[in-house]
């Protein structure tokens, strides 16, 4: 008989707590990253400006963040395991 009543006692406090939930707002997206082509290039633009981090998200890949004058960051993604530069730039545009 205790079981039975602790058991109705613990589905009630659980459907009380179901109903006293509330829905969290999505948070906001921001904004989106544009992405740019490097194309057939041999370096990375100077005009990237300069490196301020590298960052190694996993074994032979490197993240190069660039900052130029007008505080635009660019991530330049390296493959030094497989020895190539992806095309493709990740750019993060500021006010």
């Amino acid at each position: 008989m205790k079981s039975v009543n602790r058991l109705m006692t613990a589905a009630l406090i659980l459907f009380s707590l179901t109903l006293s939930c509330e829905q969290v707002p999505a948070p906001d997206k921001g904004f989106e990253l544009t992405e740019q082509n490097l194309g057939n290039i041999q370096n990375i633009p100077v005009s990237y400006g300069k490196l301020v981090s590298v960052t190694a998200p996993t074994p032979g890949v490197a993240h190069l963040w660039f900052e130029d004058e007008n505080l635009t960051i660019r991530m330049v993604q390296v493959n030094y395991g497989k020895n190539f530069v992806h095309k493709e730039v990740n750019v993060i545009k500021r006010d």
